[in-house]
């Protein structure tokens, strides 16, 4: 799994300004969020 601290990380850099990033985490993380 992504640590909490990352998955945050990531989530900012998405509202930042890169979307790409997220696209790939959201097919990982968040299934397991919810």
């Amino acid at each position: 799994g992504i640590p909490m601290g990352q998955y945050v990380a990531d989530v900012l850099a998405a509202h930042v300004g890169h979307p790409e990033l997220v696209r790939e985490l959201d097919k990982e993380v968040l299934p397991l969020a919810m």
